[in-house]
Order: structure tokens, then sequence, then C-alpha cells
């Protein structure tokens, strides 16, 4: 669960994207490697290996070492709720299997 009936968020979301992009390249074919390792004396680089065994392949990911990305506390996201595509899919074809108790808390009339 991340947020209650009345809009009260648990688990905030944060826009990291936004923040790290001015900062960081992309990793290429990111999906062809499963291990990542990183060392605190190599800021911005990380070591990628496509199994364990693999000999490891170094990336300076920083897009400038000399710069790190400020600490600062990136600002919440607003929960963006569910589309009225996904709310009329809920109440027409899930409502009826919930609980009379659940059905205005799962499904509402979107």
């Amino acid at each position: 669960m991340v947020g209650l009936e009345d809009g009260t968020v648990l688990v905030n979301t944060f826009d990291w994207q936004a923040h790290l992009n001015p900062y960081f390249r992309k990793l290429p074919q990111i999906k062809s490697y499963q291990h990542f390792s990183f060392d605190a004396n190599r800021p911005g680089v990380v070591l990628a290996r496509t199994h364990s065994d693999a000999e490891p392949v170094s990336f300076q990911l920083l897009c400038d070492p000399k710069v790190l990305p400020p600490v600062v506390c990136v600002p919440a996201l607003p929960a963006a709720g569910l589309a009225t595509d996904r709310q009329t899919y809920l109440y027409s074809k899930i409502r009826p299997f919930c609980s009379d108790e659940a059905k205005d808390i799962t499904c509402p009339t979107p």
C-alpha cells in the first residue's frame, strides 16, 4: 500500500531521472549485463559483467568526473492517480468480484 483513501501518500516518489540526467550518461546495452560493481574511490565508474565469471567492462557514467551531482532534497512528485480508462475498467470488470465493503474503495465510480 502506498497511500490511503483520503489521498494521504505513504510512499513518496521522486523524479531522480530529471535530477541526475545532467550529470550522468546512460549505460549502453544495460540489459545485456547482470552484475554491477562500484568503488567509492572511483566515483561515476561502474564495472559491468554479462555473468559472474565474465571479465568486467568499465564504464565512466559521469559526464564530467570532476562534477558530482548536488546532494539536495529532490522534490516529491504528486501522485498521478489512475487514468479514466483504467478507472472505468476497474469499475466495470473488477467491481463485481469485490466484497460490498471494498467496492467503493477498490473500484469507485469513475
